[in-house]
């Protein structure tokens, strides 16, 4: 996550930087805000996509390495349904009108992409 907010060169977060990504986890930050963010967030490879690769990602680091004994074939399975809900255009990866349009049905998103001081 420091990765998407930080400007330096050498990908420290500097103090405006902080800032900044408070404001986008603030209660008061409009949605489009908060979906850029996000979006940033869960493209891990930095393509302007989401993919399935992307989806691995977050999952694995959701769970842990150990995947809680999860068999291989749910977890694959949990990944091509969430895939499949957000692609709309099915070209095999959310984009990030695809995934703006998903959050507009998820009613708690803004309650829950919050950071409380």
């Amino acid at each position: 996550m420091i990765k998407v907010f930080a400007t330096s060169v050498e990908g420290y977060l500097t103090f405006e930087d902080y800032l900044d990504m408070l404001s986008v986890f603030s209660e008061r930050a409009p949605m489009s805000l908060k979906a850029e963010y996000a979006f940033k967030i869960y493209d891990f490879d930095g393509d302007d996509l989401i993919s399935m690769d992307d989806l691995e990602e977050l999952l694995t680091r959701l769970l842990g390495t150990e995947s809680y004994d999860i068999p291989e074939h749910d977890i694959q399975e949990v990944l091509k349904t969430v895939l499949k809900d957000g692609d709309i255009d099915e070209d095999g990866n959310i984009a990030f009108t695809e995934f703006s349009h998903v959050l507009q049905r998820v009613s708690d998103f803004m309650k829950s992409f919050v950071i409380t001081l």
